[in-house]
């Protein structure tokens, strides 16, 4: 899952003022949202048959642990009358640390997935990119607040030292879970969920031009989520920050670029082996393809070991194209928000085999105006840069049909 992260600690004063106003909100214990029951679970096809786990000590200890806490928070009740019983697994959390948690995924094969709508990436750099202030959210174990009807109880299930228990809160690894929080968010926060916020699973974003206004859109999310008994966490929910990381970009008064983490990763990334660990590197920097000049110009010998025609072999020009791709990446580009009302100015340049383009815009009307005509880049941000490869069959024609 991708997580906000906060860049700077923000204005400590204004924060520490904030969170005193809504002190009930920022708890280390478990909130439980004042919402009907959600009842969401449609079988689809008959249940697999039940399995139950066994564990070595160690993982039988983690999982001892995390259930007597369930247990003691109500999150977990003592049952034997169900209708599906699943497992634990340990999960591998971001910091290398290992948690238990639920393994729904023979349970999940016989439920109706909801269809998940989240936010486009185009639509969240529209949004964010450029502002002044920003903050982020985080709840304290964002779906076991929401609570879940009797019958849903029945299929979510569990094999525990105590005996068969039955969640009461909707748990993490649920198919459909991050479906209900989406609308559980939407529900409770009303009108405000459409102003200057993005959720992106329970991740939750807010941004404004000053403090000030920061402020009042803060003050209105959390009283609707302090009416309804949402909890946050007290430590990573940030506020009043100048810069911001979200879904692996830094956000800021400055536009927007890929974190100096993500770059690491893709610049330490081996030299791909087979095509499995070669698509994995062309979709990892493919997530970046905005802020990467000529990327798949350049990426072209990459490319082409991934075609089941083509035999794996990596070749000088490989290995070029790959060291390429990385030097360029670490530039990591800043790129800025379109304003949709002014000028746009295209870029192009191109070849027998693709072409590439950026495209740029003023960085005022008064750059525009003193620019004469003369496309200074000094004078403008960066949109976005593109490129594309003409295929097999554009080749044979003419250069200028093969766009």
């Amino acid at each position: 899952m991708l997580r906000a992260q906060v860049y700077d600690t923000g204005n400590d004063a204004l924060t520490d003022k904030l969170k005193e106003k809504f002190s009930n909100v920022f708890s280390e214990t478990l909130g439980k949202l004042d919402v009907e029951p959600v009842d969401d679970l449609e079988l689809i096809k008959e249940l697999p048959k039940i399995v139950k786990y066994s564990y070595n000590p160690e993982t039988n200890d983690l999982i001892k642990n995390e259930v007597d806490k369930m247990f003691e928070q109500g999150i977990l009740v003592l049952d034997n009358d169900v209708e599906y019983i699943s497992n634990f697994t340990l999960a591998r959390k971001k910091n290398g640390n290992v948690r238990p948690c639920m393994d729904l995924r023979r349970l999940n094969s016989a439920v109706k997935a909801r269809v998940t709508i989240l936010p486009e990436f185009n639509d969240i750099i529209r949004k964010i990119a450029g502002k002044s202030s920003y903050f982020s959210l985080d709840f304290s174990n964002s779906f076991l607040q929401i609570p879940i009807s009797k019958r849903m109880q029945k299929y979510l299930a569990v094999f525990t030292y105590r005996g068969i228990a039955k969640f009461t809160r909707l748990p993490f690894g649920y198919i459909n879970s991050t479906y209900i929080w989406n609308n559980t968010l939407e529900n409770i926060l009303g009108p405000i969920y459409s102003l200057n916020i993005v959720s992106y699973v329970d991740d939750v974003l807010g941004f404004a031009d000053s403090h000030e206004e920061l402020w009042n859109l803060a003050s209105r999310i959390l009283s609707s989520i302090e009416k309804h008994g949402g909890k946050l966490n007290v430590e990573k929910s940030k506020f009043f920050c100048s810069e911001i990381t979200y879904l692996a970009h830094d956000w800021g008064c400055f536009g927007y670029r890929p974190t100096l983490t993500a770059t690491k990763r893709l610049v330490e990334y081996p030299r791909p082996k087979n095509r499995t660990e070669t698509r994995r590197f062309l979709g990892m920097i493919a997530f970046y393809r905005r802020h990467v000049k000529n990327l798949y110009l350049d990426a072209g010998p990459i490319i082409n070991l991934v075609k089941k025609s083509s035999e794996f072999t990596w070749t000088t020009q490989c290995e070029e194209s790959f060291n390429l791709l990385k030097h360029r990446l670490t530039s990591r580009e800043i790129l800025s928000s379109p304003r949709f009302g002014d000028l746009f100015i295209l870029f192009v340049d191109g070849s027998q085999h693709g072409a590439g383009s950026m495209l740029m815009q003023y960085k005022s009307k008064e750059h525009e105006v003193a620019d004469k005509g003369k496309y200074e880049f000094k004078d403008m941000n960066l949109i976005a840069y593109f490129s594309k490869r003409f295929q097999k069959g554009k080749l044979a024609k003419a250069a200028f049909r093969q766009c």
